[in-house]
């Protein structure tokens, strides 16, 4: 009989341990399709009012442009244009309306 020995934060498994730091550790995941995520651990009861503060301002921001990012995943081909020179200016003014993230592997 084996008995399994991974370790879990919520849902993920976990993957390995990438750093450490004063205030606590990052670690790599993965979900149950495997996607790979990482996990920022921290100790706030050793943090002062400020840095406390610097946290939830973090919070703030990731969460305030995580909708801005668009999905994760794959960039999306630029479509070839068989137009002349006159319309490059209005493929120069759309060519940075989408930003994309990928994974990326540990």
């Amino acid at each position: 009989m084996t008995t399994s020995t991974s370790r879990k934060i919520g849902p993920y498994e976990v993957v390995k341990s990438i750093g450490r730091g004063s205030f606590g550790i990052v670690t790599a995941v993965k979900n149950a399709q495997g996607e790979i995520f990482v996990v920022k651990q921290l100790d706030m009861s050793c943090m002062n009012h400020k840095e406390k503060m610097n946290v939830v301002n973090e919070l703030r921001w990731k969460k305030k442009n995580k909708k801005a990012r668009g999905k994760r995943g794959k960039k999306k081909k630029k479509k070839k244009s068989n137009n002349n020179s006159n319309n490059d200016s209005n493929n120069n003014s759309n060519s940075n309306s989408h930003n994309h993230y990928t994974k990326r592997g540990l």
